[in-house]
């Protein structure tokens, strides 16, 4: 046979290297090499075995050409490309390389996008396939009978074909193809290429050039991103077909693995994780459990647990978490050992990751069963005591882990009941745990009941240390010494037993205590004596922050610094916190940048500070954004985190909000949310703020006990507070007494603090019962409870806001009496709140009330008193003095006031710094949602139009809304007045038709509408309505802060919501949802009555010929005389155009305006009629 002509060839040389399965090619240029070498690689024989001067030939130049190779030529790495060419993370493709299955491959490949289960190939046992292929008598490496490449290839005896020479070259750009991906496998990995490369590489009969290494890997990347490590939701319809590819591929290669090897095991785990994919979970554990019953090396357990990892993250996503938890205590025997012993225990690495992750897989799927207790109760009916112990433990640890004490305390209370031996250690964790989620009564009753286990020496020192945590996270002082005394007798006292001692004092922010005790134990210059640790300072720097004192948390924190100890992520949460108790966005934001300047990225913990933050400034759409960034950084949201959530929507009045996140939180119980006294008494907040009555409130409290949740302080406390409003007020006495009665109790943690007692006191002052307000004071003194800025602002208000002078005079008298004594003695002045400062909030009520009675000088006074006294300057202050100003027309005086307020709006309404470091198109304007110009605004709306300074309002209102912030319904409103006064009626019709009409029916939608099974907690979530869903969110209103406004609503309820206790007794948002449609909030976007007042003038103005003229002062409103008929004739020509324009373009408004006529002229007869009787 004639030689082939001369031609260019790739001479490849396949190097493999068995530990870390990697592939490389050396590829040279070779010139009009002689057939003799050609027909040598077509037939698959080693150079070594030939003699030719052309084969040594060759081979000089492939040894001259070598150094040309780079060094990490074998080292698969990212391509420079673009498109769908980049690179993705590392995985491995798939081969099938023998046989029958590599033709039922090839079919496969023509049609895998319209594979179903129903079609695929019937399943081929690992390990039967393997002992057939045994059994036939060949090398398990195979032959060069058994070797595609050499059955397919030409033999060295006959000349190659041009179409066996193109073969080759297939093959080899086939196997170029699959580097290039196989080098892309660190990167984002992307499963459907890989697969068409190894397609590829099949179709060219190139999988022998693959080592099997190389393929196994490519095989567990796939099954990897099954478990759910890179398959996205969107693929998980994909599953079984993946499930399906990776079989064939396994029965493939089972020709070229040594049975009972390593890589045997490692390919029987594939088998099984395929399986899983494919949905034959039954036969996947069965499986799985063989496997877990065969002997091997420990580094070979990984692929065990692997396989069990993919089949219950599979289950759990595919099925449901508890059909994967029904798995899971199948296996028990099998698993057990992974999850019972401690990671650490086994000695590879690579195993201890992935049993980590297995536990990480597990923990999920327990969280995902509802009410465990019960569920477990019926499951192990008929186990042994041995396994109903080793299983109930490790569920118990568990549920601790991922912060579900109650449900551990469920479980913990089931076992014992069932007489199994739980272990004391498991019983004080559960302690523990509940002690971390504030859940003292039930940690304090646990723990009290374990006292009789302390006769043993060892469990009396865990006792006694557990002890001192429980009572120091309580703030109790005198039993945390009490279990530290009992430590130091024994000397048992451990560095977190002085941590958790200083912790008691730091807790109740006695700095001087904490600093005492870190001298103390921590002397400076002295020997054999331990450094203080991160925990310490942090301690001490946490008492600072209880006291939100700057200073001392600065000092403290160079300190540590000097100490060579770095603030972990901790001490930024504390410091953190502390700031927002006063408020301080803009320092959050700079810390917030410090940490990721330093690489750290904020926790949940972290974010739950910042929404809560946002909660005190009644800002529910920053807070939103802000959970959608958390969300988008990894974070995955925990029931405080919703329940933040769920409070800025309670403090902001938007309980269309509120009722979502609650029906959010109640659906997704199976995912680990859990409702919990935190939840409910948000709920019962929002029932109290929205002026629910009384008896619907005490219903849902009667109903907690259904919930399987005990009421705490708090609940008594808000419980307290709507019999106050309500004027319930001996109803609201015989509550405190109840009380006080718990309180006598250690274990219920109970306690009368201050915030009830000035409920009570508010509550009796608001009723004119001074007498029995003083009573509750000098109760509350007599007990040693201290009183707070809120206590003395609920005094100074109630006689400030009275109509006699003398109320005022000795308000006045009382808040100087308060202010008499030195700073230092004056514990009232620690901020009470994130709402207002302290000095602050007894100045407020003070100002106002003279802003009321327009003496601009005497807010003057106060005002600068308040700053002598160390106060600052606040929007709310200002606000009032600006207030003032306008009621007394002071006008200059408002307008120099009025740059100073825009100041204090800006800089309290910059929130978007909390989003610095997003995407400018990810950045959401959150200034945009802010409301605190809203008043303010109106103020200098109604002083510029009172002035005649018309061309002004559009300046200021423009420059606003390029400032980014948004009007509520009170600007618009005196907006609407502003124009009418400006001579331009169309425009202030125009107002209420285009704005505020458009947002009352969007109120009311929102208001009717429920999703009691939302997919998100976010509102803005809602698809948008029909009709106005062109309009921006609304700025939140809340008035229900205010008492009388409360007093309103809890009337209207009363009137319109009878019967209301008795529905929806499984539904506790239900009342809520009710009340919201007839709350006075639903109805805040409405045209006011003095805005309606004004337009019906202007309407009766139009019809009765005359012009609206601009306001001028001095000048008489109404138009001038007409000099002559004719004028006058066309002025009244003019206002029929204007009236007919109005009627035509805003008929929804003047429809408004005639039925508020009707009503108002009814209301005018009903009461003439009372009079006249």
């Amino acid at each position: 046979m004639s030689s082939p002509p001369p031609l260019t060839l790739f001479v490849v040389f396949v190097c493999v290297t068995q530990e870390q399965g990697l592939v490389g090619i050396r590829c040279l240029m070779l010139e009009h090499l002689t057939t003799v070498v050609f027909n040598t690689l077509l037939s698959g024989r080693p150079f070594a075995a030939h003699s030719s001067a052309s084969s040594s030939s060759a081979l000089r130049m492939v040894t001259r050409s070598r150094h040309k190779i780079p060094q990490d030529f074998f080292t698969p790495r990212p391509r420079r490309v673009k498109g769908k060419e980049r690179a993705r993370p590392e995985d491995d493709a798939c081969d099938p390389c023998t046989g029958t299955e590599g033709t039922i491959m090839r079919g496969m490949h023509s049609s895998s996008a319209g594979i179903s289960l129903r079609q695929r190939p019937r399943r081929i046992s690992g390990h039967k396939l393997m002992r057939t292929l045994s059994r036939g008598g060949t090398s398990f490496l195979g032959t060069p009978a058994q070797r595609r490449h050499s059955s397919n290839l030409p033999d060295a005896s006959s000349s190659a074909t041009p179409s066996e020479q193109q073969a080759w070259i297939d093959k080899i750009n086939a196997f170029a193809t699959w580097k290039n991906e196989a080098a892309t496998w660190n990167g984002e990995f992307d499963y459907e290429d890989a697969w068409r490369a190894y397609e590829a590489l099949d179709a060219a009969n190139g999988c022998d050039l693959v080592p099997v290494e190389v393929f196994m890997q490519f095989a567990s990347r796939i099954a990897d991103g099954a478990q759910g490590l890179d398959f996205r939701s969107s693929l998980l319809d994909s599953m079984p077909l993946w499930g399906t590819r990776l079989q064939m591929l396994l029965h493939a290669l089972a020709g070229r693995i040594r049975p009972h090897s390593g890589l045997h095991v490692r390919w029987r785990s594939l088998e099984t994780r395929g399986l899983a994919m494919a949905g034959q979970y039954a036969e996947a554990a069965r499986e799985a459990r063989e496997l877990a019953g065969t002997e091997m090396e420990q580094k070979s357990v990984t692929y065990v647990v692997e396989a069990y990892t993919t089949i219950v993250s599979l289950l759990r996503q595919m099925r449901h978490p508890v059909v994967a938890f029904e798995v899971l205590l199948g296996e028990w025997e099998a698993v057990q050992p992974f999850l019972q012993q401690r990671t650490m225990v086994w000695g590879d690495s690579i195993l201890r990751l992935k049993i980590s992750r297995f536990k990480e897989v597990v923990h999920s799927v327990v969280m995902g069963v509802e009410n465990m207790a019960a569920y477990m109760l019926t499951a192990q009916k008929n186990w042994t005591p041995e396994r109903q112990r080793s299983t109930d433990e490790f569920l118990i640890r568990t549920l601790c882990r991922v912060r579900l004490p109650h449900d551990a305390l469920a479980m913990l209370d089931m076992a014992l009941t069932q007489k199994v031996q739980v272990h004391l250690d498991v019983q004080l964790l559960v302690v523990k745990t509940l002690a971390k989620e504030d859940a003292f009564e039930q940690a304090n009753k646990l723990f009290s009941s374990l006292s009789q286990w302390t006769t043993s020496a060892l469990f009396f020192r865990k006792y006694q240390s557990l002890g001192l945590f429980l009572c120091a996270h309580q703030g109790d002082v005198v039993r945390s010494e009490e279990y530290f005394d009992r430590l130091a007798q024994r000397s048992w006292v451990s560095m977190a037993d002085i941590n958790m001692l200083m912790h008691a004092h730091a807790v109740r922010g006695d700095t001087d205590r904490v600093i005492e005790l870190f001298h103390h134990f921590f002397p400076i210059n002295v020997k054999d004596r331990p450094a203080p640790t991160l925990y310490h300072y942090t301690t001490v720097i946490f008492a600072h922050a209880q006291r939100s004192d700057f200073d001392g948390i600065n000092t403290w924190l160079e300190r540590m610094t000097e100490a060579g100890i770095l603030p972990d992520m901790h001490v930024y949460s504390v410091i953190l916190h502390s700031f927002a108790m006063r408020g301080e966005l803009k320092s959050m934001v700079e810390l917030l940048d410090q940490m990721r300047e330093s690489g750290l990225q904020p926790t949940r913990v972290l974010y739950t500070t910042i929404i809560s933050l946002l909660a005190t400034r009644k800002d529910p759409a920053a807070a939103e954004d802000v959970y959608k960034r958390a969300l988008g950084e990894g974070i995955i949201p925990d029931r405080r985190m919703l329940t933040a959530l769920m409070n800025a929507h309670v403090e902001a009045g938007q309980w269309s909000g509120v009722i979502r996140v609650f029906d959010y939180l109640a659906s997704s119980a199976t995912l680990g949310l859990r409702l919990t006294i935190e939840v409910f008494n948000t709920l019962l907040k929002a029932y109290v703020l929205i002026g629910a009555p009384f008896r619907v409130v005490a219903g849902l409290f009667q109903r907690l006990e259904q919930a399987k949740v005990k009421p705490d302080q708090y609940t008594f406390a808000l419980l307290v507070q709507s019999a106050c409003d309500s004027g319930l007020m001996g109803i609201a006495t015989d509550l405190v007494a109840e009380m006080e009665r718990l309180s006598e109790s250690w274990e219920t943690h109970f306690h009368l603090n201050v915030y009830v007692f000035t409920i009570l006191m508010a509550g009796h002052l608001r009723q004119k019962h001074r007498a029995r307000a003083r009573a509750v004071y000098e109760n509350m003194k007599a007990r040693g409870i201290e009183p707070t800025a809120v206590t003395y602002s609920a005094i100074i208000n109630a006689y400030a806001h009275e109509k006699s002078g003398e109320g005022l005079k000795i308000a006045e008298e009382f808040l100087h009496s308060l202010l008499s004594t030195d700073r230092d003695q004056r514990p009232w002045m620690k901020p009470a709140g994130r709402r207002q400062l302290p000095l602050e909030m007894v100045y407020a009520p003070i100002m106002v009330a003279h802003t009321w009675r327009e003496d601009p000088e005497a807010v003057e006074r106060l005002y600068q008193e308040m700053l002598d006294n160390g106060g600052e300057p606040t929007l709310g202050t200002m606000t009032a003095l600006f207030d003032a100003y306008r009621r007394k027309g002071d006008l200059q005086a408002v307008y120099r006031t009025w740059p100073q307020i825009v100041e204090l709006g800006l800089r309290y309404s910059r929130v978007n710094g909390l989003f610095n470091g997003m995407a400018d198109g990810a950045r959401p304007n959150l200034r945009s949602q802010g409301t605190s110009m809203c008043i303010p605004l109106s103020i200098y709306l109604d002083a510029l139009s009172a002035s005649g300074r018309h061309s002004e309002i559009p300046k200021v209102w423009t420059s606003l809304r390029e400032e980014g912030l948004s009007f509520d319904s009170h600007n618009w409103n005196h907006l609407a007045v502003a124009l009418v006064r400006a001579g331009e009626p169309e425009r202030a019709f125009e107002v209420i038709e285009r704005v505020i009409l458009p947002y009352r029916n969007k109120s009311r939608g929102l208001a009717t509408s429920r999703d009691p099974h939302p997919e998100s907690p976010l509102s803005t979530s809602l698809p948008p309505q029909e009709e106005e869903d062109d309009l921006p969110p609304a700025p939140s209103e809340a008035p229900m802060h205010f008492t009388r406004r409360r007093a309103l609503a809890v009337y209207l309820a009363r009137l319109k919501a009878k019967g209301l206790e008795d529905e929806g007794k499984k539904d506790f948002a239900h009342g809520l949802h009710v009340l919201h449609q007839i709350s006075p909030l639903w109805n805040v976007w409405r045209a006011h009555a003095v805005t309606m007042r004004v337009l019906h003038g202007v309407l009766v103005h139009l019809e009765g010929g005359q012009l609206i003229q601009p306001y001028r002062p001095g000048v008489d409103s109404n138009e001038e005389t007409a000099v002559d008929v004719q004028s006058l004739l066309n002025r009244r020509t003019a206002a029929l155009e204007i009236l007919d324009r109005i009627h035509a373009n805003y008929p929804h408004t003047v429809r408004l305006l005639r039925e508020y006529e009707i009503i108002r002229k009814a209301s005018n007869r009903r009461q003439v009629a009372k009079r006249s009787m």
